[in-house]
């Protein structure tokens, strides 16, 4: 248990570190934009488009990097939800184990009962209230069975729905790249025709 403790606390830290590398990426591409958008409003000469495209990348490369971060903190996030799915799996089996006792020690004492009744060995108040308590117990166990299922199912939409929020990163990552591809090809496009010019 306490390797598990320190696991979750792992991630916890990670996803800590990574959502504050976020911001800090986040800050970092505000200002190319801005700089991107003083650029825009200028008159424009090559050079100056050249500076322009280059701050496009520079951009896209912080994008790109940020969807990283996110991927990393989603991955840490779908690690812990997958600890959790096995401790509750784990809980469900011990839960049906024990349940699965109580009933066989309920059909036991129920097989039994007839002789009990007859040779006496308990009273009826005993026997009535040995069948009560049992059922209570199997009653109870049932209930806490369910509540595992059902945390269990929820812990499991939220992997999914995490698993989806990766595929959408990944996507976000590629589309990213092939801009900065593009942007790439301008700028050797422009340099080109500044090289030419001179």
């Amino acid at each position: 248990q306490e390797g598990s403790s320190d696991d979750v606390n792992a991630l916890n830290q990670t996803i800590s570190q990574k959502k504050k590398s976020i911001e800090a990426i986040d800050q970092q591409i505000a200002e190319y934009k801005k700089k991107i958008a003083e650029k825009e409003a200028e008159k424009i000469s090559l050079k100056g488009q050249m500076d322009l495209v280059q701050n496009r990348i520079a951009a896209t490369e912080l994008e790109i990097q940020k969807t990283k971060e996110e991927s990393e903190v989603v991955n840490a996030q779908i690690a812990q939800l997958q600890g959790q799915l096995t401790r509750l799996a784990a809980k469900l089996d011990q839960d049906r184990q024990l349940l699965a006792g109580i009933l066989q020690h309920i059909q036991t004492a129920d097989q039994n009962l007839p002789a009990k009744i007859f040779f006496g060995s308990e009273s009826f108040a005993d026997l009535f209230a040995e069948a009560e308590s049992l059922q209570t117990v199997n009653n109870e166990l049932k209930q806490t069975l369910d509540q595992t299922k059902r945390s269990k199912h929820a812990v499991e939409e939220r992997r999914i729905a995490q698993e989806a929020k990766q595929k959408q990163l990944d996507g976000l990552q590629t589309e990213l790249m092939t801009e900065k591809g593009q942007l790439e090809e301008q700028i050797e496009g422009k340099t080109l025709l500044i090289e030419r010019a001179q």
